[in-house]
């Protein structure tokens, strides 16, 4: 089957810290596309983890040069590699990690926080991209993971990453059928950039990512088809610097309070010890694996019995009846061992009667009675002296 509308041109970034990346197109297949080349993606809001997403709608805004050709190095000359001269990450009982970076020139770090999970990108994992300048870069990382919640304290922690230059991010447009973009470094010489994108606005079928970068000796990295009225973005770094994985544990202080509740006379295992008194007890002290403070504060309320007396056992002339009170209280329900389930029962069988009550908070009191029906004797059976 013939395939039409291919285009296989090449263009060259030129990029704002002036090093230069090739870009091939593999069966691409549109009727009109836009590209452009640019330092964040689809978007320029400050939030580089998000401007670089592909979009499902028209997003694209120029800033690097494009060309045709390599640009004449006379009017465009190669920046210098630069590099990272160190890099530290100092967490702090706050629940922050302070990042210092001392670079040669302007770059771009690219970090991964991986929190307790597998290498490579999860969805509780934290990515930071930041812009460096020559000489002191300090940021902080607010200690929360990916999905928002705060890291505990002594949680291990492995930073890996790249610091780079050249970063280029290529959005396209109304782009169908791509069967790939192969991207190389013209100026300086070097190795093929690794490819990276997040399609995950798209569409839940094509939610595809890829932030550990991607080789390939064709062009099969960033495929897709579903690229009609989309803009889709790919980036790479002409010039990488792997950073070397740094271990830690996360420092928090961890203060929490907990709330309970027991009836009168039941007890509760608080702050070492068994506790039958309301009141505030507080436990704990310097965390074993980081030295943070460990606080835990326990409020305890002690809510009262009801009080219930059906009052001695009786013994009545059949054929009298007694009434039982279990007495009243807001909010109180009562369960006789009859079945009633009413404050008041009226008796006049000999039996054992017993009642449950309980207030709101679910303290229960029970309490028994003895009732005995005496029989009365036939009559003439009576006999009464008188002295």
């Amino acid at each position: 089957m013939a395939q039409f509308n291919i285009f296989k041109g090449a263009l060259y970034a030129y990029s704002d810290d002036q090093l230069v990346t090739c870009m091939r197109f593999d069966s691409l297949q549109p009727l009109i596309f836009t590209v452009c080349c640019n330092a964040t993606g689809c978007t320029n809001t400050g939030d580089l983890a998000l401007d670089r997403c592909s979009r499902p709608f028209y997003a694209i805004y120029g800033q690097y040069k494009i060309f045709l050709n390599d640009p004449d190095p006379v009017s465009y000359p190669t920046g210098s590699p630069g590099g990272v001269t160190s890099l530290s990450a100092t967490p702090d009982c706050g629940g922050t990690v302070a990042f210092h970076i001392e670079a040669g020139s302007n770059c771009t770090a690219d970090l991964l926080i991986n929190i307790n999970s597998p290498p490579g990108f999860q969805a509780g994992d934290v990515s930071i991209i930041k812009t460096l300048t020559a000489g002191n870069n300090d940021f902080i990382w607010n200690g929360l993971d990916g999905t928002g919640a705060p890291v505990l304290n002594g949680t291990p922690i492995t930073i890996t990453g790249t610091v780079s230059k050249g970063l280029t991010n290529f959005p396209m447009y109304d782009v169908e059928n791509l069967g790939g973009i192969d991207i190389t470094l013209v100026r300086p010489t070097g190795d093929k950039p690794p490819l990276y994108w997040v399609d995950t606005l798209i569409y839940e079928a094509y939610g595809n990512h890829n932030l550990e970068g991607c080789i390939s000796t064709d062009t099969s990295c960033h495929r897709f088809t579903y690229g009609d009225g989309y803009t889709i973005n790919t980036w790479w770094y002409a010039l990488s610097q792997a950073i070397t994985p740094i271990n830690l544990l996360f420092q928090r202080n961890w203060s929490q309070q907990f709330t309970h509740a027991i009836c009168q006379g039941d007890s509760i295992w608080l702050a070492g010890s068994w506790r039958k008194n309301a009141g505030t007890y507080i436990s704990g002290g310097n965390s074993v694996l980081t030295g943070c403070d460990s606080t835990r504060t326990d409020v305890l309320t002690v809510n009262p019995r009801p009080l219930v007396d059906l009052g001695p056992d009786l013994i009545r002339c059949a054929g009298e009846s007694v009434m039982l009170d279990a007495g009243t209280g807001s909010g109180y329900t009562y369960l006789w061992n009859t079945g009633a389930t009413t404050q008041t029962l009226v008796i006049f069988m000999t039996a054992t009667y017993s009642v449950t009550v309980t207030t709101p908070p679910g303290c229960s009191v029970t309490d028994s009675m003895h009732f005995t029906s005496h029989p009365v004797p036939p009559p003439g059976t009576l006999i009464i002296k008188h002295d």
